[in-house]
């Protein structure tokens, strides 16, 4: 029979070694480690849990900043600016290119500003983009109008990222760590006016 006001859990015991504990200790005692093995049972989905959240949210982040990047680009270019940061520019397509990186936050910067892209279509073909041998004295589009430049007013600009490679920091299905997404963006405008006193376009 139990002894009153004992405690039976807690009641004193030998061990092997002949040391006192109690019951209860070598009760809980016997669970050591078990938080390990818990947590390496959920790491592994727990970091790819919160790696993967984080993977997604700054590839939405990037694709969007590339986006504003480019349209930035494209106000600049419909506007003929030939000036950007103090400095004067050698062509329309070398600014608009120097304003899409200056709003990319470092990510057009060095070798990758090769992947901005300044194309010009003419309104009769908005998928071919013009080259130097289309324009010029004696080239007309469908309306009569006189197609002297690839930048004349009326034109469209277009402003694109093309190719831009990411990577993932965790793998995705079919992925391994470190593979590569690219993303392009693009965007367009029609050229406006000539800035005042200007009878013609700047080289494009």
């Amino acid at each position: 029979m139990p002894e009153v006001g004992v405690d039976q859990e807690a009641k004193i015991v030998r061990n092997e070694n002949g040391y006192s504990e109690t019951r209860k200790t070598r009760r809980f005692g016997s669970r050591k480690g078990n938080a390990l093995i818990e947590f390496a049972l959920i790491a592994m989905p727990m970091f790819a849990l919160f790696f993967g959240i984080a993977d997604v949210a700054f590839a939405v982040f990037l694709k969007n900043m590339l986006q504003s990047a480019v349209r930035d680009g494209v106000r600049f270019g419909v506007t003929y600016g030939m000036t950007f940061n103090g400095a004067n520019c050698a062509t329309q397509t070398a600014c608009v290119t120097s304003v899409t990186q200056a709003n990319a936050m470092g990510f057009l910067a060095g070798a990758k500003s090769s992947l901005v892209k300044v194309k010009y279509f003419s309104p009769d073909n908005l998928t071919t983009p013009l080259t130097p041998g289309d324009v010029g004295p004696g080239k007309k589009l469908a309306d009569g109008t006189d197609l002297l430049y690839m930048n004349q007013p009326g034109n469209l600009i277009e402003v694109a990222v093309e190719n831009f490679p990411w990577s993932w920091m965790v793998p995705l299905p079919k992925q391994l760590v470190g593979n590569s997404i690219t993303m392009s963006q693009y965007a367009s405008d029609v050229l406006q006016g000539l800035p005042v006193g200007a009878v013609a376009p700047p080289a494009p």
